[in-house]
């Protein structure tokens, strides 16, 4: 992870990069297993504002830096995750397709 943001970071002349979320980019303990890397796509809005963008699973989320705008589009990733799969019954059809996204890519250890 950190070679790919430093390289976003590092580059004023693009203001859209890509990355991706691999496994160890989820924080350490926690029961989420990636089935396959998670696209990101980075965008730089200024000096201090970068949004992380997950656009198939509708997923978006901004932070002072790169690096900010990645760590909190993972834990946003996981969040949703939790929340979509806990409340499935009452889903209606865009957060069960997003629910439906976030399952091909990610998973829990425990299921």
């Amino acid at each position: 992870m950190r070679s790919v943001l430093n390289r976003v970071e590092s580059s004023r002349d693009r203001a859209v990069r890509e990355a991706t979320i691999e496994q160890s980019d989820l924080p350490a303990g926690e029961p989420y297993l990636l089935k396959k890397p998670i696209p990101v796509r980075m965008m730089r809005g200024s000096e201090l504002d970068f949004t992380a963008n997950f656009d198939d699973a509708g997923v978006s989320i901004g932070g002072e830096s790169c690096h900010d705008a990645f760590e909190a589009l993972v834990n946003e990733i996981l969040d949703a995750f939790d929340y979509l799969a806990e409340h499935q019954a009452e889903l209606g059809q865009e957060p069960q397709r997003q629910l439906t996204v976030l399952r091909t890519y990610l998973g829990k250890t425990n299921d």
